[in-house]
């Protein structure tokens, strides 16, 4: 029976080796039978010369007339509220794009799906994204060919590029006005229309020779004239471009792709990429849209696949890890000096020091893996995550028994302690598997937030729970401080167990709620702030604990008083084997280093 934790430990282990791991920016989403309104699909920090792409297969939809479909992408400073998606959280943007003109100061690009038509509608809104650069690849591998861009006309030519381009290379494919007017649209003179290049030049170019349609229109449709303050209102550019519908074993699902170009310091920021099932009509005339889905992302800043405020996580973990490996090698020469008043305890905290270091370590291994191939190593990954899990573990488990008093002035546990550990230890380890979880599975996934939902309940009640050892001792101690004999040495204890519960107490609300708010305030780039804020506040507990509680003659925590308390094993009870400690004290280390009890 005493394999029994080990062996559950081994499954957990193991359970951890089938987690389909998904850490990293290069995504792979699929979708069925998905029927809500707004999915995010991910979120990243672009810099000049940032790289979106996004290729979407095997799309087929149920009821397919009574809902609009498509992306939209949009910018924001910080991973905040997005003003957009708070603007529209009850109507869906796909069905009215003309709402947006009512409010200023936003980049936004949407890209409709014209089902009818078979071709995707992209509209761009602000003026950062007014020379944001939203082209398609090519789905099919073709060889480069070199093609002037000055030549009048090319029938069998045309800008050819590869699924996935290198992102330092740069195309001169050039988007064009069509020369023939379709049957709603009048032909125009070139002179007065505006065309969208790829790299964000308005000029007059010849037609395109590709065999797609692309039409690019800067549609201003408040004029001088009107009396409207034209810079008050967002831009907005349109183009097209075909949507592919192929047969496949018997059904004929859709499949497109584009390319999103970062260029100026003017399109960096935090880009939320979102898929729209928009429903038409309003009350009962609404009707529920199915759509079954494939995606794959690639995000990436150059040759980094980090997000901005993910690049310096790798050099800042394994920074700290090399400062808790110190704390860990300075704490265990703290405890040779003291054997004489070291407890188990003691060296399970050195022991949280230690897993704590190498949870950093890890996580900077995992993170420089991600940075350069897009996803993390598997056999890295799952040391991180049982690290994580351990670290998670020990440490409510030692703030446990350092409040019950457990190791350091009795050796066993009263029911109510054993009722806490029986609650803290089993909601650590499910709050621990969700976040396993939750890391694993993309947000785009019904099963995300469930998870995320899940982890901050437990999380709560574990640092609720907690609190309740200590409170129980300082409630014990300031009951026993009246009695004669024994104030002074429970006025030290309860002083000191006061600030044990001010320091959980500050913890709790720094990492929990304190980092949280400066994760959504700070600007993108600096968004690597929240781990290490929150990495610090865990630094700084530790310290202040280990000072609080450290092996030393004079520490009041380790005097042992002298009387029980009524018929229940209490914190200020010592139990022996031969009761030859009764009326004990304190504990004093004898001249030659030996231990000796000095009586009442």
């Amino acid at each position: 029976m005493a394999t029994a934790p080990n062996e559950k430990m081994f499954v957990f282990c193991l359970l951890i080796l089938f987690i389909p791991f998904t850490l990293g920016r290069n995504h792979r989403i699929k979708l069925e039978d998905e029927t809500r309104q707004t999915i995010e699909l991910s979120k990243f920090g672009f810099l000049q010369s940032g790289v979106l792409r996004v290729n979407f297969t095997n799309m087929w939809f149920k009821n397919k007339n009574s809902a609009n479909f498509g992306f939209s992408m949009e910018k924001t400073g910080s991973d905040g509220i997005s003003p957009y998606m708070e603007q529209h959280s009850d109507n869906c943007v796909l069905n009215d794009p003309e709402q947006i003109n009512n409010f200023n100061q936003i980049s936004l690009a949407i890209l409709k799906f014209n089902l009818e038509k078979k071709e995707i509608v992209i509209t761009k809104f602000g003026h950062d994204f007014e020379n944001l650069t939203i082209e398609k690849f090519q789905p099919e591998p073709q060889p480069a060919i070199v093609v002037d861009t000055t030549a009048s006309s090319n029938e069998e030519g045309g800008n050819i590029s590869t699924l996935f381009p290198s992102s330092d290379q740069t195309t001169a494919q050039t988007p064009t006005i069509a020369p023939k007017a379709t049957s709603k649209t009048p032909p125009k003179n070139t002179s007065g229309t505006t065309h969208l290049s790829s790299n964000g030049n308005n000029g007059t170019t010849p037609p395109s020779s590709n065999g797609n349609k692309i039409i690019v229109t800067h549609d201003r449709r408040r004029r001088a004239n009107d009396g409207t303050n034209e810079e008050t209102l967002p831009q907005r550019k349109e183009k097209t471009w075909p949507l592919v519908q192929k047969t496949v074993n018997d059904s004929m699902p859709y499949s497109g792709n584009f390319t999103v170009k970062i260029q100026t310091k003017a399109e960096e920021g935090l880009y939320n990429l979102y898929f729209h099932i928009c429903p038409k009509g309003k009350g009962k005339e609404k009707k529920t849209a199915h759509v079954n889905i494939e995606i794959d992302i690639v995000e990436k800043n150059g040759e980094n696949f980090l997000s901005a405020g993910e690049e310096p996580l790798p050099y800042m973990f394994g920074i700290l890890s090399i400062l808790f490996l110190g704390t860990a090698i300075y704490w265990l020469h703290v405890l040779r000096d003291n054997r004489d008043f070291t407890y188990k305890v003691h060296y399970m905290m050195f022991t949280l020091i230690l897993l704590k270091s190498l949870d950093l370590m890890f996580q900077a291994v995992n993170y420089h893996f991600i940075s350069r191939d897009g996803k993390p190593e598997e056999s890295w990954e799952v040391l991180y995550y049982i690290t994580h899990l351990l670290k998670g573990a020990l440490l409510f488990t030692t703030i446990v028994l350092i409040g019950t008093g457990y190791f350091f002035i009795k050796h066993v546990l009263s029911d109510r302690d054993k009722k806490i550990f029986l609650i803290v230890i089993p909601l650590q380890i499910l709050a621990n598997t969700a976040q396993i979880v939750m890391e694993s599975t993309e947000e785009a996934n019904t099963q995300y937030t469930t998870w995320k939902e899940l982890f901050i309940l437990v999380d709560l009640l574990c640092c609720g729970a907690i609190l309740f050892p200590v409170v129980w001792s300082i409630r014990h101690l300031q009951e026993g401080s009246q009695t004669d004999g024994k104030a002074a040495l429970n006025l030290a204890k309860l002083k000191l167990f006061r600030h044990f519960y001010v320091m959980i107490v500050c913890y709790i609300y720094f990492t929990r709620i304190i980092v949280y708010l400066i994760k959504i305030t700070v600007p993108f780039q600096y968004m690597w702030l929240d781990d290490f804020f929150n990495n610090a506040a865990s630094f700084v507990f530790f310290v202040l604990t280990g000072f609080k509680f450290r092996p030393a003659p004079d520490n009041p925590y380790l005097h042992v008083p002298q009387d029980e308390s009524d018929g229940e094993v209490e914190m200020e009870e010592v139990v022996t084997n031969a009761g030859i400690a009764d009326g004990v004290t304190r504990l004093q280390p004898s001249s030659n280093g030996k231990r000796i009890f000095e009586t009442a």
